[in-house]
C-alpha cells in the first residue's frame, strides 16, 4: 500500500560499462541542476562501478548516499536480460529493473543522467505516480508512449506494482521500449482507476528523440511548460552530447536549448557554490 505522497529524494543510476568509466560533463549537469532547482531532501547514485574523471570529482560531492548494485540478469528465471544480438540495450534493460525496484521500494524522483532541470515539481509530488507522456514521432509505429526517463513514485504505488508485474511478461530483451514505455502506456488506459498522473509531453519531453538538432544545434527556445528535459544521450552522443565539454560550449552556443538551459543553471551553481570547473571547462 502506497502512502500516497512522493518524497522529494532523487535517485540517480550510473551503470559503468568497462572501458567507459570517464564521467562526460552533462551527467555532472544533472545531478547539479535537479540538487540546486529540486533542493531534495536527499540525491542516490547507485552504481556499479568506479567512475572516473574531473566531472565525476564534482559530482561525488552532490551526491548524499550511494548504493552499489549488483547488475540484474533475469526480469524473472525465464527472462534473461541479456540478449547477445541487442548488446546495446542490455545497460538501458538494468537500468530500469533498478530503478522500477527502487522506487516501488522507497519511492522518490528518478531522473535519467542526460536530463536537465528546469523548474520546480513540487505540486507533483502531491500525486502517487507521475509519469510523462512522449511525443509522438512520425517515423514510430507506436503512437502513445510514455517515458521511463522521469518516473516520480510514492512508496509502493499502486500503478508502478502493476507495471512491475506485467513487465516480465511483456518483457522482450530484443525490444527495449516493449516494456519499458509501451506498457505503462497500456496499463494507464486499460486501468484507470489506478493513480496516475500523466504529463504532457512538453512537462519531460518536449523536444523528441528523432530531434536532437533541436536541443544542441538549431536556434529554439526552451519550452515554457518545460519542467525537465531529457537529452537522449543514446541517439546524440556522437554528433553532440560528447562534445558538451563544459561551460564554454555553452556559451559559444547559447542560441541553443541545451546551451540556454545550461546557463540558467549555471547562476543556481553559482548561488549553491556547487564546482562546475574553472570556466565550467575540462
Amino acid at each position: 500500500m502506497a502512502n500516497h505522497r512522493i518524497p522529494n529524494l532523487i535517485h540517480f543510476i550510473c551503470l559503468i560499462k568497462p572501458g567507459n568509466e570517464l564521467v562526460p560533463f552533462l551527467h555532472f549537469a544533472a545531478v547539479a541542476s535537479a540538487k540546486s532547482i529540486l533542493r531534495p531532501d536527499k540525491i542516490i547514485l547507485h552504481l556499479n562501478g568506479d567512475p572516473e574523471g574531473p566531472w565525476w570529482e564534482r559530482i561525488r560531492p552532490l551526491v548524499d548516499e550511494i548504493k552499489l548494485v549488483a547488475l540484474p540478469t533475469h526480469w524473472r528465471h525465464d527472462k534473461p536480460i541479456y540478449n547477445p544480438e541487442k548488446p546495446h540495450h542490455y545497460y538501458s534493460h538494468m537500468s530500469d529493473h533498478i530503478r522500477l525496484h527502487a522506487l516501488a521500494e522507497i519511492g522518490g524522483i528518478y531522473l535519467d543522467l542526460d536530463t536537465i532541470t528546469i523548474r520546480p515539481v513540487e505540486d507533483l509530488l502531491q500525486h502517487e505516480f507521475v509519469i510523462g507522456r512522449e511525443t509522438c514521432s512520425p517515423l514510430d509505429p507506436v503512437r502513445h508512449r510514455l517515458g521511463s526517463a522521469v518516473l516520480m513514485s510514492a512508496p509502493g504505488s499502486a500503478f508502478l506494482l502493476e507495471w512491475l508485474q506485467r513487465y516480465p511478461e511483456v518483457y522482450d530483451s530484443a525490444d527495449w521500449a516493449s516494456a519499458a514505455t509501451q506498457l505503462p502506456a497500456t496499463i494507464s488506459q486499460e486501468q484507470p482507476h489506478l493513480p496516475v498522473n500523466v504529463v504532457p509531453e512538453t512537462a519531460f519531453f518536449s523536444v523528441n528523440w528523432d530531434d536532437v538538432a533541436g536541443i544542441f544545434e538549431e536556434t529554439r527556445s526552451v519550452d515554457p511548460e518545460a519542467r525537465i528535459l531529457h537529452l537522449w544521450q543514446n541517439m546524440a552522443w556522437e554528433k553532440y552530447f560528447k562534445r558538451v565539454t563544459g561551460m564554454d560550449w555553452a556559451r559559444q552556443n547559447s542560441h541553443t536549448v541545451c546551451a540556454t538551459l545550461l546557463l540558467n543553471a549555471e547562476s543556481a551553481w553559482i548561488r549553491d557554490g556547487i564546482d562546475y570547473g574553472e570556466h565550467g571547462e575540462q
